[in-house]
């Protein structure tokens, strides 16, 4: 059994942050089921009020199944009311894998508006 410290520590494909006060950093793997040499560069549409950073930017898989990490990193950039949507698509000439981004920011008086 593996115990899991925040919802966001599950691996998969959304993330949700419910309660970003200044920066939260979320980790992710993913798998390669496409061809065994496969390139994807990540598309951020980053929810209103929130700056959204992806490292590494690009994946360089090199063989079928191989597995691959990646880190999104949430910032508050301006004031936001409510829950906000976006996506980070990951695509190559022929794929976009896309995962839905939610966040509702904080300030330290409670939620920004």
């Amino acid at each position: 059994d593996q115990t899991f410290a925040s919802p966001n520590e599950l691996n998969y494909p959304s993330i949700t942050v419910p309660n970003l006060r200044n920066n939260y950093s979320v980790s992710r793997t993913v798998t390669n089921v496409g061809k065994s040499r496969s390139t994807y560069k990540a598309v951020i549409f980053a929810p209103k009020g929130i700056n959204v950073t992806v490292v590494p930017r690009r994946l360089a898989f090199t063989r079928y199944y191989q597995k691959m990490n990646f880190t999104v990193t949430f910032k508050v950039a301006a004031p936001t009311q409510g829950y906000v949507f976006g996506s980070l698509s990951w695509r190559n000439k022929r794929t976009w894998v896309t995962s839905p981004l939610v966040v509702r920011a904080h300030s330290n008086m409670g939620t920004v508006v």
